[in-house]
Protein backbone atom coordinates (compact mmCIF):
# COMPACT_ATOMS: atom_id res chain seq x y z
CA UNK A 1 0.00 0.00 0.00
CA UNK A 2 2.57 2.37 0.61
CA UNK A 3 4.27 2.27 -2.53
CA UNK A 4 1.16 2.45 -4.59
CA UNK A 5 0.20 5.51 -2.16
CA UNK A 6 3.69 6.95 -3.45
CA UNK A 7 3.06 5.49 -7.11
CA UNK A 8 -0.29 7.97 -7.02
CA UNK A 9 2.38 11.05 -5.92
CA UNK A 10 4.53 10.02 -8.68
CA UNK A 11 1.42 10.18 -11.17
CA UNK A 12 -0.20 13.25 -9.45
CA UNK A 13 3.07 14.92 -10.18
CA UNK A 14 3.43 13.42 -13.85
CA UNK A 15 -0.19 14.58 -14.76
CA UNK A 16 -1.81 16.83 -12.55
CA UNK A 17 -0.26 19.46 -11.39
CA UNK A 18 -0.81 21.63 -13.69
CA UNK A 19 -3.90 20.28 -14.69
CA UNK A 20 -6.95 22.47 -14.83
CA UNK A 21 -10.12 20.62 -15.04
CA UNK A 22 -13.64 22.41 -15.97
CA UNK A 23 -15.23 20.64 -13.12
CA UNK A 24 -14.41 22.67 -9.76
CA UNK A 25 -15.52 19.29 -7.65
CA UNK A 26 -12.80 17.30 -10.06
CA UNK A 27 -10.25 20.31 -9.52
CA UNK A 28 -10.54 19.73 -5.80
CA UNK A 29 -10.08 15.87 -5.89
CA UNK A 30 -7.23 16.60 -8.27
CA UNK A 31 -5.58 19.00 -5.67
CA UNK A 32 -5.96 16.49 -2.47
CA UNK A 33 -4.43 13.39 -4.74
CA UNK A 34 -0.99 14.07 -3.67
CA UNK A 35 -2.01 15.00 0.19
CA UNK A 36 -4.78 11.95 0.65
CA UNK A 37 -1.64 9.85 -0.73
CA UNK A 38 0.88 11.22 1.93
CA UNK A 39 -1.85 10.47 4.27
CA UNK A 40 -2.30 7.32 3.53
CA UNK A 41 1.79 6.06 4.37
CA UNK A 42 1.45 7.91 7.35
CA UNK A 43 -1.82 5.99 8.54
CA UNK A 44 -0.03 2.83 7.54
CA UNK A 45 2.77 4.35 9.50
CA UNK A 46 0.96 4.66 12.84
CA UNK A 47 -1.81 1.92 12.68
CA UNK A 48 -0.74 -0.59 15.34
CA UNK A 49 -2.31 -2.93 13.76
CA UNK A 50 -0.44 -2.26 10.08
CA UNK A 51 2.41 -0.47 11.39
CA UNK A 52 4.55 -0.02 8.56
CA UNK A 53 7.54 1.12 8.65
CA UNK A 54 8.97 2.71 5.64
CA UNK A 55 13.39 2.72 6.44
CA UNK A 56 14.04 4.44 3.67
CA UNK A 57 12.26 6.86 1.77
CA UNK A 58 14.58 7.25 -1.33
CA UNK A 59 13.97 3.51 -1.87
CA UNK A 60 10.11 3.50 -1.96
CA UNK A 61 9.90 6.74 -4.30
CA UNK A 62 12.76 4.59 -6.96
CA UNK A 63 10.51 1.43 -6.38
CA UNK A 64 7.20 3.73 -7.02
CA UNK A 65 8.72 5.83 -10.17
CA UNK A 66 10.17 2.56 -11.92
CA UNK A 67 6.50 0.89 -11.11
CA UNK A 68 5.31 4.01 -12.58
CA UNK A 69 7.41 3.25 -15.67
CA UNK A 70 5.79 0.24 -15.88
CA UNK A 71 2.23 1.17 -15.38
CA UNK A 72 2.51 3.90 -18.04
CA UNK A 73 4.47 1.36 -20.36
CA UNK A 74 1.30 -1.00 -20.09
CA UNK A 75 -1.80 1.61 -19.95
CA UNK A 76 -3.21 1.38 -23.53
CA UNK A 77 -1.74 -2.10 -24.20
CA UNK A 78 -4.54 -4.76 -25.21
CA UNK A 79 -5.18 -7.15 -22.71
CA UNK A 80 -3.88 -10.28 -24.43
CA UNK A 81 -0.33 -8.37 -24.92
CA UNK A 82 -0.12 -7.44 -21.23
CA UNK A 83 -1.34 -11.04 -20.78
CA UNK A 84 1.24 -12.86 -22.80
CA UNK A 85 4.02 -10.27 -21.70
CA UNK A 86 3.09 -11.23 -18.25
CA UNK A 87 3.17 -14.92 -18.49
CA UNK A 88 6.51 -14.65 -20.48
CA UNK A 89 8.43 -12.63 -17.61
CA UNK A 90 6.79 -15.33 -15.50
CA UNK A 91 8.15 -18.21 -17.13
CA UNK A 92 11.71 -16.06 -17.44
CA UNK A 93 11.89 -16.01 -13.65
CA UNK A 94 10.93 -19.94 -12.88
CA UNK A 95 13.88 -20.10 -15.10
CA UNK A 96 16.18 -17.81 -13.30
CA UNK A 97 15.55 -19.24 -10.15
CA UNK A 98 16.00 -23.36 -10.72
CA UNK A 99 19.84 -23.79 -10.31
CA UNK A 100 21.84 -24.84 -13.20
CA UNK A 101 23.00 -28.43 -12.28
CA UNK A 102 26.59 -29.29 -13.74
CA UNK A 103 26.79 -33.33 -14.82
CA UNK A 104 30.43 -32.76 -15.51
CA UNK A 105 31.65 -31.79 -12.38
Amino acid sequence: MGVLAEMIAVEHQSELVDTTFKNAIVNQKAKRIKADAQAIKVDLSTNQRVNIRFNDDNFIQDYACELHRVFTYFIGLPIEQIKTVMDNLYALSITVQEPVIDYES
